[in-house]
């Protein structure tokens, strides 16, 4: 099961699936909706899951793990891996557009910054 199926399935019982789902990044914005899901579905009826995009502030991350976890329990962290496509792109960034006549020091800025 990926991490997403294991973020909407309910411990202990995988045919049943929360009446809610709720995405938190540790602000407030995302605290209040999931204080409203709470008091609407109850707590043991929800998933709590936080994206881990890569540009998440280390204090927002022991927030949400910390804080956040320790008050509502369990919260699942999804975190996509772009690796293979960013290699794809460095590699189409470092052989193709110096065929296309984009300037040596262009094609250094980008690679600089894919990795």
């Amino acid at each position: 099961m990926n991490e997403l199926q294991d973020a909407v399935t309910l411990a202990g019982d995988p045919q049943r699936t929360p009446l809610a789902v709720v995405s938190v990044s540790g602000g407030k914005d995302s605290s209040a909706t999931l204080e409203i899901a709470i008091e609407k579905y109850c707590r043991e009826n929800i998933r709590i899951v936080f994206a881990d995009t890569g540009n998440e502030h280390e204090i927002t991350i022991e927030h949400v793990q910390g804080y956040m976890a320790d008050r509502y329990g369990e919260i699942v962290t999804v975190k996509a891996d772009f690796s293979k496509q960013i290699a794809a792109k460095r590699t189409y960034v470092e052989t193709v557009w110096p065929t296309k006549g984009v300037p040596d020091g262009i094609v250094q800025r980008a690679l600089s910054v894919l990795h």
